[in-house]
């Protein structure tokens, strides 16, 4: 339904044309398999057969492993080795690998442990609603951003919870797990060691509800998207952020050019261009660096434990990935190039 709308939206904002369409997603929706369990398995008819872990990542990423005739190559897609509130870390292959392809996203990075992390952003939050501020926290509408929804509630904020994200937060909160991993669950133990009451602590709030929140005092909302490149985020920028009590956090990084980005590097009081209108910043923008991707001391410690034969780095920035090959020993490095062939 929306795939028309989709294709004048990009012909209109980028002059080019797409190379495929309707005929090619219909084929694509006919060859698509439904991981459902880590025990799934799919065979080719020459010979190919492929296997899957959890990466950790997000609910229902995963690792793919590709079985040739030759051996086993490991494709790590993004990964994180710490458990989140929502997801668990990723799981280590039980066979010999031989060429392992791995992201390097945090390779010269110094990232913090995550639950640190968390408990320093909670704890400044609530200080924050107890002191009448109002809290908006942008965040993608997938898991990524359930599990910062959750990860709140699990230390006592009441969230309220705004945009498409809402359709992935009702879903977990009605049983749907959104993963193909059964470790993946919702906590029931909050961080003060009592039973979480998710109700009590997620609102769900429908566009109906928008204005009468807006004008409320000391609450927090999770809103898309996590770039503020649309609404419903930046309407709460605009009536927000011109309060100097107000707060705007970012639990990550931000993607270079977008809005999220302009508004992490602009000084308190300053003014930004945003969507033709001019906004003062007068509220306090904070980034804590709450990051979904691996570490790069538990990057080197999974490629240890896995112990290929070879290790092709990727999904990095040049210097990450050189910082990460220079500490890796005793196996083949490379990191990948565009367009160049591998054989496995």
């Amino acid at each position: 339904l929306l795939f028309p709308v989709f294709v004048k939206g990009i012909r209109n904002q980028q002059n080019r044309t797409l190379k495929y369409g309707p005929q090619e997603l219909h084929l694509l929706k006919q060859n698509t398999m439904i991981i459902s369990r880590t025990s799934d398995k799919i065979k080719m008819s020459n010979g190919l057969s492929f296997t899957f872990l959890p990466a950790g990542h997000i609910r229902g990423a995963m690792s793919v492993l590709v079985h040739t005739a030759k051996g086993t190559t490991m494709f790590s897609g993004d990964i994180s080795l710490d458990d989140q509130t929502t997801v668990r870390r990723a799981q280590l292959p039980n066979m010999k690998i031989d060429t392992l392809f791995i992201e390097g996203s945090n390779g010269e990075r110094f990232i913090p442990p995550r639950d640190q992390v968390e408990q320093q952003m909670c704890e400044n939050i609530r200080a924050f609603v107890k002191n009448g501020e109002n809290v908006i926290i942008p965040a993608s509408s997938i898991s990524r951003g359930a599990d910062i929804v959750f990860t709140l509630a699990k230390y006592g904020v009441k969230v309220h919870v705004d945009g498409s994200i809402r359709t992935v937060v009702r879903q977990m909160l009605e049983g749907n797990d959104l993963s193909w991993h059964d470790g993946d669950t919702i906590p029931v133990i909050g961080a003060n060691g009592h039973p979480v009451h998710y109700e009590k602590r997620i609102a769900l709030i429908e566009d109906s509800e928008r204005e009468k929140l807006l004008e409320a005092k000391g609450v927090v909302v999770v809103t898309t998207p996590a770039n503020l490149n649309n609404n419903p985020g930046m309407i709460y920028i605009h009536a927000w952020m011109r309060d100097h009590r107000n707060k705007l956090v970012f639990a990550g990084a931000q993607h270079d050019g977008t809005n999220s980005d302009q508004l992490l590097k602009i000084g308190r009081g300053e003014t930004i261009h945003l969507d033709d209108v001019d906004i003062p910043i007068n509220g306090n923008v904070i980034q804590f660096p709450l990051s979904a991707h691996a570490r790069a001391t538990d990057i080197l410690g999974h490629i240890k434990a896995i112990n290929p034969k070879r290790v092709i780095l990727t999904h990095a920035e040049e210097a990450a990935s050189q910082s990460l090959k220079k500490k890796i020993y005793g196996m083949r490095v490379e990191i990948s190039a565009l367009n160049k062939v591998y054989e496995i």
